[in-house]
């Protein structure tokens, strides 16, 4: 039976998510039996596979907004709260949506499996010898994104919009160079390199001896850039006040993969609604033949 991800967010106001429900580090207890052969291919799902691994990968992902990064985090911290067991014997790090800076001061950087995924936050503190990753999407589809969110997700007025454009827009007003700020050991990554994403959640996986994590198509639902002539307009406002002239920059692309013959012996899967249910591998097919009725 499938179990949704939730949250008690009215205990959480006015906090960070992660702060008092669920800290960065966590122990759980590992999954008994061999690991298996690698699954076939599952259409509408993407599968990614934890391999038998001595390496101590550490990751921080820098939470770049509308590139993709909850698609890269969520169903990790999904897993986490899944698997977590204050009296289990491995312990590793993730902590989902670092939205508190406070939070970010205290967090440890320790010799474990570790995934930080920082958001809005002066995250330099946490870096030691880390693999630092942002995903980037061009800087103008991903304002025009922006805006466009703000008005159908956010439920903003067009008032409200444009006072918050003429204030310095902390959302758009290049929102890529405020979060990385040309720090050369960063690698940058296309969002929608597909490989590369789930090689370094794979990293994590294999090094903290994780299931493999099977999730929905990896395609993030985020909006495209808009043709409505209202956000068209308050996009080219952006523009005229300078809020891309340090996102719209030639990156340096980096590539990222993972191999191996033999996978975790269970698997996690996140359906679209944050739904979970954790299965043997060698019955993922069966399982994912059961999913089409759901």
């Amino acid at each position: 039976m499938y179990k949704r991800f939730e949250r008690n967010k009215k205990s959480l106001q006015g906090k960070s998510e992660f702060s008092t429900e669920c800290p960065p580090v966590y122990n759980y207890n590992l999954l008994e039996g061999e690991y298996v052969s690698f699954p076939q291919a599952i259409d509408g799902f993407d599968f990614v596979p934890s391999f038998q691994s001595d390496e101590i990968f550490k990751l921080i992902h820098i939470h770049i907004p509308e590139c993709a990064g909850l698609t890269f985090e969520k169903p990790i911290d999904v897993l986490k709260h899944y698997i977590i067991d204050p009296k289990g014997s491995q312990v590793a790090l993730h902590s989902g949506r670092m939205s508190n800076q406070s939070l970010v001061n205290k967090c440890p950087v320790e010799d474990i499996p570790s995934c930080y995924s920082v958001h809005n936050v002066d995250w330099e503190c946490l870096y030691k010898d880390q693999t630092v990753v942002a995903f980037i999407r061009d800087p103008h589809e991903r304002l025009n994104a922006h805006i466009y969110k703000t008005i159908n997700e956010w439920n903003w007025t067009y008032e409200q919009l444009d006072e918050y454009i003429e204030n310095d827009a902390y959302y758009f007003n290049n929102v890529i160079d405020y979060h990385c700020r040309g720090r050369d050991y960063i690698h940058y990554v296309k969002w929608n390199d597909k490989k590369s994403f789930h090689a370094l959640k794979s990293h994590y996986l294999s090094s903290a001896s994780l299931p493999n994590i099977l999730q929905f198509d990896y395609i993030p639902v985020i909006p495209q850039p808009s043709l409505d002539s209202r956000i068209v307009e308050r996009y080219n406002r952006c523009i005229d006040k300078g809020y891309l002239e340090k996102d719209d920059i030639d990156y340096k692309w980096s590539t990222f993969e993972t191999c191996g013959k033999l996978v975790h012996p269970y698997t996690f899967i996140v359906r679209k609604g944050w739904y979970h249910k954790l299965v043997r591998t060698e019955e993922l097919h069966k399982e994912v033949k059961l999913l089409r009725f759901l």
